[in-house]
């Protein structure tokens, strides 16, 4: 994703004030960005033949491109959408996070993933991101890698409607907010054992396209029964303060991970 710099910034060789400056990226400069994955409000970029870190509030996305065709994916698990829409009821891919709040432009970055609208490949596909990585516990900043894909299985151990959060534009009714599914290598799982996946309003709706329903009540039909999902890869840095890997001493801890496959774009039934 391109990056323009709104304020002169300093790039740096680590996500801090106190690392070193590599040289004063200048306002209008484009980066390029090498993950959504922010730490500490930086985003590592690269600029020219520098790559480096910048505070995530100095910079802004740049003008988005039109939609790309994808090819449909070569896949042994049915997949009978391969887009969903870039728009979808008025809300664009960034949603909308308040243009005063905090870190702006770290959120809209995050925003276009949660709303990554066509289905990976099969070369997009990690093949370490399993459910027995994503449950491993330690610190997991750096395990996986949030511009691919993988697919994970599982029992599903709950399936609910999804907060009101700013990637879906603050939508209220459940047709157009997230459906929250946990995943876990066991039913009964405690919070802390278990994997969020997210299926999004532009893939429900691409779905219901195709006469297929993915509405939280219908997918809670789900819960009680083994599930291959297949989707993105996401490192949902809003929940880093509520897993147990980045969240360690928290009581209130309610996930493995913010790891997340997010959004999902197929999943197939594995046992009854």
């Amino acid at each position: 994703m391109p990056l323009v710099v709104q304020s002169n910034a300093n790039l740096r060789t680590g996500p801090s004030s106190a690392r070193a400056i590599i040289r004063v990226l200048q306002v209008g400069e484009q980066l390029d960005l090498l993950s959504a994955h922010s730490r500490n409000d930086y985003l590592h970029v690269v600029s020219g033949t520098d790559t480096g870190w910048v505070y995530s509030p100095l910079v802004e996305l740049a003008a988005a491109s039109a939609p790309v065709a994808v090819t449909p994916p070569s896949t042994g698990v049915p997949t009978t959408v391969t887009t969903a829409p870039s728009a979808y009821h008025g809300c664009s891919l960034d949603g909308n996070p308040s243009p005063n709040g905090p870190n702006v432009a770290a959120l809209r970055l995050l925003n276009q993933q949660k709303n990554r609208w066509h289905a990976p490949l099969d070369a997009d596909i990690d093949p370490t991101f399993t459910l027995s990585a994503l449950l491993q516990p330690g610190n997991d900043d750096d395990r996986f890698n949030d511009s691919k894909a993988g697919e994970i299985e599982g029992w599903v151990v709950n399936v609910k409607v999804g907060g009101v959060e700013t990637v879906n534009c603050k939508a209220t009714d459940p047709l157009y907010r997230d459906t929250h599914i946990e995943v876990a290598d066991h039913m009964g799982a405690p919070e802390t054992e278990r994997v969020i996946v997210e299926v999004t309003p532009r893939w429900r709706a691409a779905m219901e396209a195709q006469g297929v329903d993915w509405s939280t009540p219908a997918l809670q039909a789900l819960i009680g029964k083994r599930v291959r999902f297949r989707g993105w890869q996401l490192f949902d840095e809003e929940h880093r303060s509520q897993a147990r890997n980045t969240a360690p001493a928290n009581p209130s801890d309610w996930r493995a991970t913010v790891w997340e496959l997010h959004p999902v774009t197929a999943f197939v039934v594995t046992s009854p």
